[in-house]
């Protein structure tokens, strides 16, 4: 008999506010906390030298591109942040680490650079001649090579490159955008292999494109290796990672599209329902993302999305990574979160052959009671949308454990509930008109 499709009754406004409560702080403690807030400021751009010095920049107006940049420097790994510069008149578009320690702010309206060697505290102007120009990206590939990404007053994209450390830069081959494209983001592996990407218009008045382009010898010629065009703006792919040659992403607000050469041949990897925020690859097999709500991570090259951290911090902005512990999350409402310890414990999901289940069904997970690992397995007889919570017994959702489209076949699921308290658990696997929910008892 199929147990009841509500598992729980909640009874008044206390047990939901509650529930609001609960959550946050049972995701907290999987690993990522709130490590700052200042309501007064919008997060949008944090980089990190190492685990303790970071930048962040931030506006007071609810929107990025306002007025003034303010930029904020800490030393204790983001627990308190302190206000260095207040650049009135002067926007920043972001941020981006260069050689030996050293910090680059970009602009957006004049194609400004500042350069910071001492971890945020003092700020100088790069010597540059790209003024009407506004960056959008930029990196350096060594100790002394770096480029530099975006347009002109008219939307024409245009490379700068920097080969002293950006102290001076000097402008290279453009891509082959159209003027009505705006040039988001660039990315070069080495002195020669590199990727420009690129959004906007593409037939008036509602067709829109975006667009990834390669280069083999340094800028001086492109090739088109990505087009995607819609009807709908929201649509569009948002953002791209390539780890090396040959593997790289690209990611729109409902799809996850990989290669495996360098963007000649693409595939749909993975579907993906985080809307375009942020999304970021720190090697071949681990990411993160996150949306206004939510802070996911993959650790098999983005196949599974596994929920880390469940709150409310209205829209992620820009991601901070110092090694494989230490990462941050900004955004709006003045709000960084952290990790120490990768974003905590992940547990994964495995297939169980191949043989096509005769119907949808979810198994008592074993063993029970447990302590604190145990199986949660079930059959998919199609293609669908699976989801697997899990709730304590007031019906307060703790855990996500399966949130993706999943092929025909039966799964396992390793559930690790070691930062859970004892108690009786309810899970309850969701796919389209499927419901089916069992109890389980965690004994500690």
């Amino acid at each position: 008999m199929r147990s009841s499709k509500y598992p729980f009754k909640i009874s008044n406004l206390v047990i939901l506010f509650t529930l609001l409560i609960s959550s946050q702080s049972i995701f907290a403690q999987s690993g990522w906390f709130n490590t700052f807030s200042n309501p007064a400021y919008n997060f949008y751009s944090i980089q990190f030298i190492d685990s303790q010095n970071g930048i962040a920049l931030a506006d007071s107006l609810h929107f990025p591109y306002n007025s003034y940049t303010n930029i904020f420097r800490t030393t204790d790994g983001g627990s308190s942040w302190n206000r260095v510069i207040n650049y009135n008149g002067r926007v920043l578009n972001g941020l981006f680490r260069g050689p030996d320690s050293t910090i680059f702010a970009f602009g957006s309206f004049d194609g400004a650079i500042l350069r910071s060697t001492d971890i945020g505290l003092t700020w100088a102007y790069v010597n540059y001649s790209f003024s009407d120009f506004r960056i959008r990206h930029a990196q350096f590939i060594n100790s002394n090579t770096g480029f530099a990404y975006g347009n002109d007053s008219l939307f024409f994209p245009w490379i700068w490159k920097t080969t002293n450390k950006g102290l001076n830069w000097s402008r290279i081959g453009e891509p082959n955008c159209r003027p009505t494209q705006i040039f988001m983001q660039g990315q070069f592996i080495d002195e020669n292999i590199g990727w420009a990407f690129s959004v906007g218009q593409y037939q008036f008045p509602n067709n829109y494109v975006s667009k990834l382009e390669k280069t083999t010898n340094g800028g001086a010629s492109w090739q088109d290796v990505f087009n995607f065009i819609s009807q709908n703006y929201n649509s569009h792919y948002f953002a791209f990672n390539f780890f090396d040659s040959n593997t790289g992403w690209l990611v729109s607000p409902s799809n996850i599209k990989k290669t495996t050469n360098g963007g000649l041949n693409w595939f749909d990897y993975q579907p993906w329902n985080l809307g375009n925020l942020v999304f970021y690859m720190v090697n071949e097999n681990t990411g993160w993302g996150g949306d206004a709500t939510k802070i996911y991570k993959t650790t098999n090259s983005g196949v599974n999305w596994f929920l880390q951290y469940m709150g409310a911090f209205n829209d992620l902005r820009s991601f901070g990574y110092a090694d494989s512990n230490n990462a941050w999350f900004c955004g709006n409402a003045g709000k960084i979160f952290k990790t120490t310890n990768g974003g905590g414990m992940i547990s994964g999901i495995s297939s169980l052959g191949n043989e096509i289940p005769e119907k949808f069904s979810l198994s008592q997970n074993y063993p029970n009671p447990f302590n604190p690992t145990t199986k949660i397995n079930f059959d998919l007889k199609n293609s669908a949308f699976a989801m697997l919570r899990v709730y304590d017994i007031n019906g307060r959702e703790v855990r996500t454990l399966v949130s993706e489209r999943l092929s025909p076949g039966s799964y396992s699921y390793d559930f690790n509930a070691s930062e859970l308290p004892s108690g009786v658990y309810y899970y309850q696997l969701q796919t389209g008109g499927f419901i089916e929910t069992k109890k389980m008892m965690l004994l500690k």
